[in-house]
């Protein structure tokens, strides 16, 4: 690959005021081995920028990291690259040179991806058996290799041996969500999301959910308007978006989930849509969509992109969701009745529960949050308590994302308690009602449908079940206890 000139001659050329007339030459090479044991497997290996001449959509996502799952040291990984999935979305790598336990890089946490790996390991079938070689993992993997036909063909049959195994223990919480990259099960999934948006067909659940990463507040909106979708359309309009109306901008044109693409969605604080609180956000990164197939394979869209879960790993998380659920606040909410909005609820509330206090829409504005955020909707003598109505189509992300940056800023932020204590006075409240810091955090869930059954963990989507676990173990490192209080919609 040949380039006359490189690119950053130029500058410096203007720098300098020497004349630079350089080039690059950089070679690229693949050996492609088909697999002897199976027709439809080929083995790819790369040198120099060979990796560059892949087609993506033939690459085994994750090959590299499966082998180090099964034959790494989990006491001597090296380095991690992982992808958290929650209201703070990020990706980072932590090193440690020398190498170290599993358990130093706090990772197997529900919503976390890793997807790079670098650990010490014992392959001893392998030609240069070594007491110990390091394996840099991902969608490819670097190992040493036979210099031989015959030697390298018999490395190649140990790694497929290596990959027929399962995980070693330590690891296995690493390999039960993976990201989708295959281009013909994306264009399927893809075409589920489609029809599903089109109002074609049901093909799995669809909800809105928060794209928090992207907000650069937690407050409450009071109004948001679409971009994309014509003047007529854009508003403002009143309160959150509604998945109803993302659809209706969408599900008439010729490719829907496009759409979603251009269409975006931006919030405001003030009814004149003046004050922004968000971005202008694509519609797709507001979708959380669920496909399950007979082969019980669950795909989960979630920020514009799809995950396949392991059917294990989806068991543990609906059993940390149960005992959840099944732990006892205490108290019992009241009714929500269906005349009732969010507001008249609370102020309900505070009276069925002795003592409870309303903070709906009161914000603490701090140094750290100096747009604001709520401590809570209601509080009561030693629990902070979010209130939320979901309605069929919207996921519980919100109130959880919520929860948790009001709980930290209350625990380690004196300015925000500060805040808090003066609120309480004005309330007339005892200015000491949370205590020193908040021990106690409670998510009163309603569903919208009146009548309905109360919410159980089956009802909420599966990344919002990942959210609230990961939520449940923050807290907990903090000693502060989590409960989820069903609401009755009558």
């Amino acid at each position: 690959m040949v380039t006359e000139r490189a690119k950053w001659t130029e500058r410096v050329q203007h720098l300098t005021g020497t004349n630079l007339d350089m080039g690059n030459l950089t070679a690229a090479g693949l050996l492609l081995i088909r697999d002897p044991a199976d027709a439809d497997v080929v083995w790819a290996l790369s040198y120099g920028m060979g990796f560059q001449l892949l087609e993506q959509r033939y690459i085994d996502a994750g090959f590299g990291h499966r082998t180090a799952l099964r034959a790494a040291d989990p006491k001597a990984v090296r380095s991690l690259t992982r992808t958290t999935l929650d209201h703070r979305s990020r990706t980072d790598r932590s090193s440690i040179p020398n190498g170290d336990q599993l358990r130093t890089f706090d990772v197997g946490g529900f919503g976390e991806l890793v997807t790079r790996l670098v650990a010490a390991a014992r392959i001893p079938e392998l030609t240069h058996d070594q007491d110990s070689l390091t394996l840099r993992a991902a969608d490819s993997l670097s190992v040493p290799l036979g210099r031989t036909a015959n030697t390298l063909l018999a490395d190649l049959a140990t790694i497929r041996s290596v990959l027929l195994r399962p995980p070693l223990p330590d690891f296995a919480i690493l390999e039960q969500l993976v990201p989708v990259k295959a281009e013909d099960l994306l264009e399927r999934l893809n075409n589920s999301l489609r029809a599903t948006l089109a109002g074609e067909e049901d093909a799995g659940r669809l909800a809105l959910a928060w794209p928090h990463e992207r907000f650069d507040e937690n407050g409450t909106p009071t109004t948001h308007k679409y971009y994309g979708s014509g003047r007529a359309n854009s508003g403002p309009f009143d309160d959150v978006p509604q998945l109803a109306d993302i659809l209706e901008r969408v599900a008439g044109q010729p490719d829907p989930l496009a759409s979603t693409r251009t269409l975006k969605i931006q919030l405001y604080r003030d009814e004149d849509a003046q004050e922004t609180i968000s971005r202008a956000i694509p519609a797709v990164k507001w979708l959380a969509y669920e496909r399950d197939y007979n082969d019980g394979s669950r795909y989960c869209f979630h920020d514009g992109h799809w995950y396949q879960m392991d059917q294990r790993y989806a068991e543990q998380l609906r059993r940390q969701i149960d005992d959840i659920f099944a732990r006892n606040a205490g108290i019992v909410m009241p009714d929500w009745p269906r005349d009732m909005d969010e507001q008249q609820y609370n102020n309900a509330a505070a009276q069925h529960l002795d003592g409870a206090v309303v903070l709906d829409r009161n914000l603490i504005r701090t140094t750290q949050h100096p747009r604001g955020f709520e401590a809570c909707d209601l509080l009561t003598a030693d629990m902070m308590v979010h209130v939320k109505k979901l309605t069929r189509s919207a996921a519980a992300s919100h109130v959880v994302a919520q929860a948790f940056v009001a709980t930290d800023a209350l625990r380690y932020d004196e300015e925000a308690r500060a805040q808090l204590r003066a609120q309480l006075q004005n309330a007339g409240a005892p200015h000491d009602l949370l205590g020193d810091a908040p021990m106690r955090v409670a998510v009163a869930l309603a569903r919208d449908e009146p009548g309905a059954p109360l919410l159980q963990p089956e009802n909420l989507f599966t990344f919002t079940q990942v959210t609230l676990a990961r939520l449940d173990r923050e807290l907990g490192a903090r000693g502060v206890t989590l409960y989820v209080l069903p609401i009755r919609r009558v």
